[in-house]
């Protein structure tokens, strides 16, 4: 219970940076226009994509990147790159018609929606410096593994619940 009000920082502030638009917020909507199942499972790959920065943030990764600066640097530039890649690749098919009511009930391939989803999430740089930044500005240095453990899944169930509601967006 002492680490509590920590976990409950760590959710608030999280909660906040996932409400704010960005790379996870069009892929999931782009998504969840041709149909919930595959905005479902664009928002699935967001969430494992925050489980593996959460986790990484958990055991130390603000360390790596602060004593390895071109560990963080190829992990902008490569994340940079994919969500430029994935910019222009929404522009050119961004002519491409909605499903329409003779196509809702088909069945939509998830796979490619929860892999855009994971891949976008990881190659979100901000995702992976704030993620590390928030674990150690808010959770102790000498913190239980239990409590990091559990800063993880506080991160993963903020990042299900904002994604779910994106995709089950109007």
């Amino acid at each position: 219970m002492a680490y509590l009000p920590h976990l409950l920082v760590l959710a608030g502030v999280w909660a906040l940076v996932v409400m704010s638009p960005g790379p996870d917020f069009v892929v999931t909507l782009s998504r969840a226009a041709r149909s919930r199942k595959a905005g479902l499972a664009a928002a699935l790959g967001i969430v494992i994509g925050t489980a593996i920065w959460a986790s990484a943030s958990a055991v130390g990764l603000a360390i790596v990147l602060a004593h390895y600066r071109w560990v963080a640097e190829t992990v902008r530039l490569l994340g940079a790159g994919y969500l430029a890649w994935l910019g222009v690749r929404m522009l050119v098919h961004a002519r491409q018609e909605l499903p329409t009511t003779s196509e809702v009930g088909v069945v939509p391939r998830v796979g490619p929606a929860l892999r855009a989803g994971l891949l976008t999430d990881l190659g979100n740089p901000k995702a992976a410096v704030f993620l590390t930044s928030l674990f150690a500005a808010v959770l102790p240095p000498a913190a239980p593994i239990s409590v990091r453990a559990a800063g993880i899944v506080v991160a993963v169930i903020v990042a299900a619940g904002n994604g779910y509601s994106k995709a089950y967006s109007p």
